[in-house]
């Protein structure tokens, strides 16, 4: 069993120094994991149920709001500066991105990683991320494709699992996740 941690994405530890130095030190520890969080847009006032805490609010700290460091580009950063950790895509919103492409970049990171990427992908819990089911539907279509794309240029082990709606604490989305 590997034991992780997230890389904060935004907000004032959000610097390439403290990546660093929280990932190198992070793997020194002995970590086997290290996750980056995915949203290509993120709102300064959030309505959405944050499924991350028992009362449902998602409480932003700190001056920075609303900016969010690119997933794939900072997992392709952890990947030269670390060495035997993995790294996850904890979760990468899937329907943001052109599956094709998400499929090359993933692949690029991996071979530079010499093999250490783990991808996790969802529709997110933002309901700003979701257009009436349209992500859903994004989801549905885009994963296979991406799936495909990964096996071929990664040589990947996917398991399928149905896409999550929204705010993934919801009881359809942990059944699905339970099978």
């Amino acid at each position: 069993m590997d034991f992780g941690f997230s890389i904060p994405p935004r907000g004032p530890m959000a610097t390439p120094e403290n990546i660093a130095t929280l990932a190198q030190q992070g793997e020194a520890m002995g970590f086997g994991i290290i996750a980056v969080t995915d949203h290509i847009i993120f709102p300064t006032s959030i309505q959405s149920t944050y499924p991350g805490s028992g009362s449902g609010q998602y409480y932003a700290t700190g001056e920075s709001q609303g900016e969010y460091l690119e997933a794939l580009a900072l997992l392709s950063f952890l990947a030269g500066i670390t060495s035997s950790a993995k790294l996850l895509t904890a979760v990468m919103v899937l329907p943001n991105r052109p599956p094709l492409l998400t499929a090359k970049m993933l692949a690029t990171i991996d071979v530079l990683s010499k093999g250490r990427v783990i991808v996790g992908c969802g529709v997110g819990w933002v309901v700003l991320e979701n257009n009436n089911g349209l992500l859903r539907q994004l989801s549905t279509e885009g994963l296979p494709l991406l799936r495909s794309s990964l096996q071929q240029d990664m040589h990947a082990s996917c398991q399928e699992v149905d896409p999550a709606e929204p705010g993934s604490a919801e009881v359809p989305s942990v059944r699905r996740a339970a099978r």
